[in-house]
Protein backbone atom coordinates (compact mmCIF):
# COMPACT_ATOMS: atom_id res chain seq x y z
CA UNK A 1 0.00 0.00 0.00
CA UNK A 2 3.17 2.27 0.43
CA UNK A 3 3.78 1.93 -2.71
CA UNK A 4 0.73 2.66 -4.14
CA UNK A 5 0.84 6.21 -2.70
CA UNK A 6 4.19 6.59 -3.23
CA UNK A 7 3.39 5.79 -7.02
CA UNK A 8 1.03 8.60 -6.96
CA UNK A 9 3.09 11.04 -5.13
CA UNK A 10 5.73 10.54 -7.76
CA UNK A 11 2.78 11.19 -10.70
CA UNK A 12 1.36 13.95 -9.09
CA UNK A 13 4.92 15.43 -7.36
CA UNK A 14 5.23 19.19 -7.93
CA UNK A 15 2.94 22.02 -10.09
CA UNK A 16 2.31 21.46 -13.05
CA UNK A 17 0.17 24.31 -15.88
CA UNK A 18 -3.05 23.50 -17.19
CA UNK A 19 -7.00 24.45 -17.84
CA UNK A 20 -9.98 24.28 -17.08
CA UNK A 21 -12.24 24.13 -13.78
CA UNK A 22 -15.67 22.96 -12.90
CA UNK A 23 -17.51 23.45 -9.74
CA UNK A 24 -19.06 20.02 -9.70
CA UNK A 25 -15.26 19.02 -8.82
CA UNK A 26 -15.03 21.80 -6.00
CA UNK A 27 -14.64 20.71 -2.48
CA UNK A 28 -12.65 18.04 -0.32
CA UNK A 29 -12.43 14.04 -0.75
CA UNK A 30 -10.80 12.31 1.94
CA UNK A 31 -9.55 8.61 1.04
CA UNK A 32 -12.19 5.81 1.35
CA UNK A 33 -10.42 3.02 0.10
CA UNK A 34 -7.47 1.80 -1.93
CA UNK A 35 -7.02 -1.17 -4.75
CA UNK A 36 -4.16 -2.05 -5.82
CA UNK A 37 -4.18 -4.95 -8.57
CA UNK A 38 -7.26 -7.02 -6.49
CA UNK A 39 -5.77 -6.01 -3.17
CA UNK A 40 -8.45 -3.82 -1.52
CA UNK A 41 -7.52 -1.31 1.38
CA UNK A 42 -10.57 -0.19 2.74
CA UNK A 43 -11.68 2.53 5.04
CA UNK A 44 -11.37 1.04 8.73
CA UNK A 45 -7.71 -0.42 7.66
CA UNK A 46 -6.88 3.30 6.03
CA UNK A 47 -7.80 4.30 9.72
CA UNK A 48 -6.27 2.21 11.24
CA UNK A 49 -2.98 2.76 9.38
CA UNK A 50 -3.23 6.41 9.77
CA UNK A 51 -3.53 6.19 13.55
CA UNK A 52 -0.66 4.18 14.32
CA UNK A 53 1.28 7.23 12.50
CA UNK A 54 -0.27 8.92 14.70
CA UNK A 55 -1.89 10.93 11.60
CA UNK A 56 -5.96 11.45 11.09
CA UNK A 57 -6.92 10.49 7.88
CA UNK A 58 -8.74 13.28 6.72
CA UNK A 59 -5.69 15.33 7.58
CA UNK A 60 -2.97 12.48 6.27
CA UNK A 61 -5.17 11.92 2.39
CA UNK A 62 -7.34 14.11 0.66
CA UNK A 63 -7.91 15.57 -2.89
CA UNK A 64 -9.19 19.34 -2.67
CA UNK A 65 -10.42 20.53 -5.90
CA UNK A 66 -10.45 24.34 -6.15
CA UNK A 67 -13.05 25.72 -8.56
CA UNK A 68 -10.18 27.41 -10.50
CA UNK A 69 -9.23 24.41 -11.90
CA UNK A 70 -6.38 23.26 -9.19
CA UNK A 71 -5.88 21.04 -6.87
CA UNK A 72 -4.03 20.20 -4.25
CA UNK A 73 -3.49 15.93 -2.73
CA UNK A 74 -2.72 15.26 0.17
CA UNK A 75 -0.02 12.16 0.52
CA UNK A 76 0.53 10.81 4.10
CA UNK A 77 0.54 14.56 4.92
CA UNK A 78 2.66 16.05 2.58
CA UNK A 79 1.00 17.93 -0.14
CA UNK A 80 1.72 18.20 -3.47
CA UNK A 81 -0.61 20.43 -6.40
CA UNK A 82 -1.61 20.76 -9.44
CA UNK A 83 -4.66 21.37 -12.18
CA UNK A 84 -7.06 19.65 -13.36
CA UNK A 85 -9.17 19.83 -16.51
CA UNK A 86 -12.82 18.92 -16.27
CA UNK A 87 -15.14 16.93 -18.95
CA UNK A 88 -18.49 15.79 -17.37
CA UNK A 89 -17.79 13.35 -15.37
CA UNK A 90 -14.24 12.83 -16.22
CA UNK A 91 -11.09 14.86 -15.50
CA UNK A 92 -6.98 14.68 -16.04
CA UNK A 93 -5.15 15.76 -13.09
CA UNK A 94 -1.46 16.98 -13.85
CA UNK A 95 1.63 17.70 -12.39
CA UNK A 96 5.47 18.19 -13.60
CA UNK A 97 4.48 17.20 -16.46
CA UNK A 98 2.46 14.12 -15.77
CA UNK A 99 -1.53 13.41 -15.89
CA UNK A 100 -3.97 10.47 -14.40
CA UNK A 101 -7.16 9.86 -14.85
CA UNK A 102 -9.79 10.45 -12.65
CA UNK A 103 -13.77 10.18 -12.28
CA UNK A 104 -17.22 11.83 -10.01
CA UNK A 105 -19.94 9.73 -9.29
CA UNK A 106 -21.85 11.41 -7.06
CA UNK A 107 -19.81 12.55 -4.14
CA UNK A 108 -17.03 9.56 -5.15
CA UNK A 109 -14.02 10.61 -6.94
CA UNK A 110 -11.95 7.54 -8.50
CA UNK A 111 -8.58 7.66 -9.45
CA UNK A 112 -7.05 5.00 -11.94
CA UNK A 113 -3.64 4.26 -13.22
CA UNK A 114 -1.49 1.12 -13.85
CA UNK A 115 -4.03 -1.56 -11.84
CA UNK A 116 -3.82 0.73 -9.20
CA UNK A 117 -7.71 2.12 -7.97
CA UNK A 118 -8.11 5.27 -4.95
CA UNK A 119 -11.36 6.06 -4.37
CA UNK A 120 -11.93 9.05 -2.10
CA UNK A 121 -15.57 10.62 -0.52
CA UNK A 122 -16.49 14.50 -0.27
Amino acid sequence: MVLVVVFCASILAGCGGGEGSSTAWSGKYVIASMDENGTVTNLEELESMFELMDMKLEDAMYLEFKSDGKFDMALFGETVSGTYKADGNAATLSAAGETIDASIEGNTITLEQDGTKMVFKK
